[in-house]
């Protein structure tokens, strides 16, 4: 049997697989031992291909396999992959294998793994969250943690981290935490503007002020110093990008028609300051440099959730290519 997740939304679909391996310790093996995750850049397919025609071992009749990303993988390696699926599919009994494929990313529809996998029985796309449904989570979220949340506090949390559930997840826990300690069941606007929003903003704005001037030295001190003070380089890694992908957005407005900082802050929905530094900053970046600074900073934060990567080392080799750019 096949399941197929796929989808940039690597925070509810890894949620999601926590689920399917608690499902398989339940109900099929209580020592786990029958659950093997093996990423597609560090296998040989053989190897794939035992371990699905094999027993999950003595206290199992079956193994779940959770392979990651194969549609990074080199294409001989995807093609055989492609050879083996039809047979996995086809297997629907109690005591067959279970084949879980996740794509940490969108997908590239035209290959032909997806035409092998596009009709798995179980497929699940998960895309980032917007507008009404990433309030709905939120809002989900906070009563997790025994929370109301009120209308003001959640804006200003969607407009300070966005789409990015692993920080956005981090920063509701802490404000919740934050409430608690102070003895209420409800987040307000200033637990966020003291906690997420100020922080945001000393941080970032400092290091892409540093990163758009090219100013070696104070933008790796100042880097230093987040590592130094505990920073995640999660919580680092979606600062960047969400100020890389404002900075692209604010440049491409700019550039179509010019305008002020206030009508460009109501048309994207952000805090006019925000665009005001994003105008300054974008003016030393050109198209190119900003839109492969995004991607690069895309590609390891898809590397650190979903691989052994070290965050911290590949957050500022990432931030040196960007410094030594053209």
């Amino acid at each position: 049997m096949i399941i197929f997740f796929y989808g940039e939304d690597t925070f509810r679909a890894q949620e999601k697989i926590e689920e399917v391996k608690a499902k398989f310790v339940r109900e099929v093996d209580p020592t786990g031992n029958g659950i093997t995750s093996v990423d597609s850049q560090d296998s040989v397919i053989d190897d794939i291909a035992r371990l699905m025609a094999s027993g999950g071992g003595f206290f199992s009749v079956k193994r779940l396999i959770i392979l990651k990303n194969p549609f990074h993988a080199k294409k001989a390696w995807k093609d055989a992959l492609c050879e083996l699926i039809p047979a996995y599919i086809a297997e629907t009994g109690s005591d067959s294998n279970i084949l879980l494929i996740w794509q940490a990313s969108a997908v590239d529809k035209r290959e032909a793994l997806w035409n092998r996998l596009k009709n798995a029985p179980f497929k699940q796309e998960w895309v980032l969250l917007q507008g009404g449904l990433l309030s709905q989570w939120i809002k989900k979220r906070f009563e997790q943690y025994g929370m109301e949340c009120d209308h003001d506090a959640q804006m200003l949390l969607e407009a300070c981290v966005g789409s990015d559930l692993w920080h956005m997840n981090h920063e509701i826990e802490k404000v919740s935490a934050y409430a608690m300690a102070q003895g209420r069941s409800h987040s307000i606007s200033d637990d966020v503007k003291q906690l997420v929003e100020a922080r945001f903003n000393d941080d970032i704005f400092g290091l892409m002020d540093a990163v758009s001037n090219k100013q070696h030295q104070q933008a790796v001190s100042l880097l230093n110093d987040q590592w130094a003070s505990g920073a995640d380089s999660l919580y680092i890694l979606s600062m960047l990008i969400r100020q890389f992908r404002i900075l692209a957005l604010v440049k491409h407005k700019s550039d179509i028609t010019p305008a002020s900082a206030r009508s460009l802050a109501q048309e994207l929905s952000l805090h006019p300051f925000v665009v005001e530094k994003a105008i300054k900053q974008s003016k030393n970046f050109s198209w190119h440099r900003l839109v492969e600074a995004y991607h690069a900073l895309v590609h390891v934060d898809e590397a650190v959730k979903t691989t052994s990567s070290k965050g911290e080392e590949m957050v500022s080799y990432c931030i040196a290519k960007v410094l030594l750019s053209s």
